[in-house]
C-alpha cells in the first residue's frame, strides 16, 4: 500500500484532501491545546546549590577528573596557551597544532617517556607472574621454544 501511495502522487492530494474533511486536522489542532496545558513537574534548583553540591561532593582536584598524568597536563595547557586557544572541534587537530608549533617539548617527551617506561615494568612484572602461576610463557621471541611454566614444550 505505502508503494502505492508514494508512486501514485495525485492519489495522496485525495488521501490527505479526505484527511481535513473529516475533520481530522481539527482533532490535531484540540490535542496541541491540551498539551499546553501540561503540568509542569520539573525540579527548579537554584545554581548556587547545585555549585554548593558539587564542591563537597564533585571537587575539580579529585583524582577521577584526572584525564591525563599532572605534568603532562601542565605542559600542554601552557602549549595550548601559546597557540592561541584555537576552539577545539576535535582533539587531534588541537594535539596536532600543538604538535607542529613545538614540537612536543622535551618535557612533554620525558613524561611521555616516563609513562610508558612504568607500564613497560608492570607489563613485565606481570608477565613474570602469570609464568609463576603456570600460565603459558612465550619465549618465542627469545629464540626459545614455546613452554609451559613447568617446562614442558607445546606442539607449535
Amino acid at each position: 500500500m505505502l508503494g502505492g501511495l508514494l508512486s501514485d502522487p495525485g492519489r495522496n492530494v485525495a488521501l490527505f484532501r479526505g484527511w481535513r474533511s473529516r475533520g481530522t486536522s481539527q482533532r490535531c489542532l484540540n490535542i496541541i491545546e491540551n498539551i499546553k496545558q501540561v503540568l509542569d513537574f520539573k525540579v527548579k534548583v537554584e545554581k548556587g546549590a547545585i555549585n554548593t553540591v558539587r564542591a563537597l561532593y564533585a571537587p575539580k582536584d579529585h583524582e577521577v577528573f584526572q584525564l591525563a598524568p599532572p605534568d603532562f597536563g601542565e605542559i600542554i595547557t601552557q602549549i595550548y596557551i601559546e597557540i592561541e586557544q584555537p576552539p577545539i572541534t576535535r582533539a587531534w587537530r588541537a594535539l596536532a597544532a600543538a604538535q607542529a608549533a613545538h614540537n612536543l617539548n622535551d618535557a612533554a617527551i620525558d613524561a611521555a617517556h616516563t609513562f610508558y617506561v612504568a607500564t613497560l615494568d608492570d607489563h613485565e612484572r606481570e608477565h613474570q607472574h602469570a609464568a609463576q602461576r603456570g600460565q603459558f610463557h612465550n619465549q618465542a621471541a627469545d629464540g626459545g621454544e614455546v613452554e609451559n611454566a613447568r617446562g614442558g614444550c607445546l606442539p607449535r
